[in-house]
């Protein structure tokens, strides 16, 4: 794969890929070529840049248990120092399912600019009711020569009805102790979400930091979507990001002769439904079609239309959802067929919510949401 960008010198992104799975192990190595020069021409926030050599490795030994360990080598533009730092992370995570609670840890050691840190973190969440789960977490980080820092949390997040969900997170760091509120909304045209994430930042210092995420989607008509909310640079800097989106059907039919053949509008679509064990529809999801990205509405709902009756694999894609809640599949098809728009079958997807704090990830970015541990399979 070759990616172009670059506000200097179009530099090219050069990246070599390879991915293994089985049901009791995962692993995915890759190699980046990149300069000091490469810029993307749209920055993702919350991540930085792989380069050089990096692999990630999960085994499961049984289906409620999962261990492995991750080494990436990373760069960070910094904008106001007008200058590029080098760094690598390594991280060793576990999960399991303990007595109906799920457990997970983690150990980060990285390597910035000549300067080490190290942090750990430790999980565990319970649901109490199928609306009630409540969560623990335990973030400490020292840097090469600093002292070890921790700070606990402790959240309640409750489903009051399926289109309103309260968070009520407890924090203690440094003597003092701090209780926050977020929650998510569902409204027709709108979503609202309001969370509290402990992100790893090894280009601040290599600790841990709370921080409030804020994800507003509006649809005032037809498909048009405009979106905004937070993010935290690796830099440990809050940011804002908008967007707006919408989609545009060509219908009708020509012949040869006409100059502007318009488009067709293909029958052939794969529809469903993505909700939580209780049934409440989750929006924002975000699925992949063979290759086609697709968003969930605000019932849960989504379609996508593709050019052949045929069969597609089918992903759910958890580091790209459009909502602050983060999520872990319970059952989900890996194949979906495309059939008559008047005759398709729905496709199922349900999910269960997870805490910020344990959410897992396949590609441990950094400054992301801290995943203490990869899921358990």
């Amino acid at each position: 794969m070759i990616e172009h960008g670059g506000c200097r010198g179009h530099r090219l992104r050069q990246r070599l890929s390879v991915t293994a799975e089985r049901s009791w192990f995962s692993v995915k190595a890759e190699y980046t070529g990149v300069g000091d020069s490469f810029r993307r021409f749209v920055m993702q926030p919350n991540s930085s840049e792989v380069e050089g050599k990096n692999i990630m490795l999960t085994l499961r030994p049984m289906p409620s248990f999962s261990v492995g360990g991750s080494y990436q080598n990373i760069y960070q533009p910094l904008i106001e120092a007008k200058t590029v730092v080098h760094g690598s992370v390594s991280n060793i995570f576990a999960s399991g399912n303990v007595l109906g609670a799920r457990l997970g840890g983690s150990f980060y050691h990285s390597q910035v600019a000549g300067q080490s840190s190290q942090g750990i973190t430790v999980s565990g969440s319970y649901r109490l009711s199928s609306h009630v789960e409540t969560t623990v977490g335990y973030f400490s980080s020292h840097s090469e020569h600093g002292a070890w820092q921790g700070s606990t949390t402790a959240s309640i997040r409750e489903t009051i009805t399926s289109r309103f969900k309260l968070l009520q997170t407890l924090t203690r760091s440094a003597g003092q102790t701090n209780l926050m509120f977020g929650g998510d909304l569902i409204l027709k045209r709108a979503i609202i979400g309001v969370d509290h994430q402990t992100i790893y930042l090894p280009f601040a210092g290599g600790g841990f930091k709370q921080v409030l995420s804020v994800n507003l989607r509006l649809r005032p008509f037809g498909q048009l979507e405009l979106a905004g909310n937070t993010v935290v640079s690796p830099e440990g800097k809050l940011q804002y990001t908008a967007s707006a989106g919408d989609y545009l059907y060509l219908t009708g039919s020509g012949s040869s002769g006409d100059r502007g053949a318009a488009m067709a509008f293909s029958d052939h679509v794969v529809r469903g439904c993505v909700t939580d064990e209780s049934g409440n529809p989750i929006a924002g999801a975000a699925l992949h079609v063979d290759d086609v990205i697709a968003y969930t509405d605000s019932e849960g709902t989504f379609l996508v239309r593709m050019k052949k009756a045929r069969t597609y694999s089918f992903k759910v894609a958890l580091d790209e959802f459009v909502t602050p809640s983060s999520y872990e599949v319970v059952s989900a098809p890996k194949e979906v067929k495309a059939e008559s728009e008047n005759t398709a079958h729905e496709v199922k997807v349900v999910l269960r919510q997870i805490t910020k704090a344990s959410r897992p990830t396949h590609n441990p970015q950094i400054s992301q949401n801290v995943p203490p541990a990869s899921p358990a399979q």
